[in-house]
């Protein structure tokens, strides 16, 4: 994953420097351009509601061409992130196949889903996406998959206790704990971490 991450890395920034170039292009043809006119109409050749006619048109051009390169620059780094999206998670899949524990398993089903929120969330704040999403909308859905690989773990860890209600118990006791300890270091913000907190004492009464 790390050789596909630098891979894409280069070539998002070769994309940069090539729009880079195409802007610079354009900016240097509509400066000689308005020059020309500027000639034009110094010596008479063009009147001076032709020079601003031809002026307006010449940055109308100017902006649609560099629009024109924005896009196209966009996508172009849209389908070089998304290459590489599918490529990591084609790895972790590979993996995942060959995981021959629980704990392993879970790590790189942990990485995957990660992956695929923090996908989601580039993708609504591109160019083109809904950008309904805020970024604590993504951390706290981070959080709740890392409390979710935590508290799996703890039940693997506890499958030889006999007593369901203990098993139960330790869970939410468990789960309150993870949900503080996000608050604290902001994974997760105050008004995620008072519904959680709520669901959780719900559990831990019920498990009591």
């Amino acid at each position: 994953t790390d050789k596909a991450e630098a891979g894409a890395k280069k070539r998002l920034q070769a994309q940069a420097f090539l729009a880079k170039s195409e802007e610079e292009s354009a900016k240097a043809a509509h400066e000689v351009m308005i020059a020309q006119l500027k000639d034009y109409l110094k010596d008479g050749s063009l009147t001076k509601a032709e020079y601003d006619q031809a002026e307006i048109i010449a940055e109308q051009k100017l902006q649609d061409k560099l629009l024109e390169i924005k896009k196209k620059k966009a996508a172009a780094e849209e389908k070089i992130l998304t290459e590489a999206y599918n490529k990591k998670q084609s790895i972790r899949d590979l993996e995942l196949q060959f995981a021959t524990d629980s704990k392993t398993q879970a790590d790189i089903e942990l990485e995957i889903q990660k992956a695929k929120v923090e996908e989601a969330y580039r993708i609504d704040q591109s160019a083109n996406g809904n950008k309904v999403l805020s970024e604590q909308d993504k951390n706290n859905k981070l959080a709740e998959l890392d409390r979710n690989h935590k508290l799996d773990q703890q039940e693997r860890d506890d499958e030889y206790i006999t007593s369901e209600a203990t098993r139960k118990l330790e869970n939410a006791e468990l789960e309150r704990e993870l949900i503080l300890q996000q608050y604290d270091q902001g994974l997760i913000d105050k008004d995620e971490a008072n519904r959680l907190l709520v669901e959780s004492d719900q559990k831990v009464t019920v498990a009591k």
